[in-house]
């Protein structure tokens, strides 16, 4: 056993003298490149924040919804409240789906 614990602590320190003595030969290259300046993709010509809502505030609405909601108390009836906005003249609305999620009623 003495044997087996001296061998093996040779052979280590063996690996270790010859990694120190024989550097691997390995190099590391680091390249920088030149980054080249982008141009705009939006058009000059593109509308301002104050245009885009004077054009859009009338389509987005407010959703107000009721869920069932347990409490120590017993189930109650929570409310939230989300937004989202009218795609067509016939009043129909998209919203996220965690908006209307669970819920009693929408309005």
């Amino acid at each position: 056993m003495i044997l087996l614990g001296t061998l093996a602590l040779g052979a280590g320190a063996g690996a270790v003298t010859y990694s120190v003595a024989h550097p691997s030969s390995t190099k590391t290259v680091v390249r920088q490149v030149p980054v080249q300046s982008s141009q705009p993709t939006a058009d000059s010509n593109g509308l301002t924040p104050g245009q885009i809502y004077r054009q859009t505030y009338q389509g987005v609405v407010e959703i107000t919804v009721s869920s069932p909601q347990q409490t120590p108390m017993g189930n109650q009836e929570a409310q939230a409240q989300g937004s989202g906005f009218v795609i067509d003249s016939d009043g129909h609305i998209v919203t996220n789906e965690h908006v209307v999620d669970n819920a009693d009623s929408v309005s």
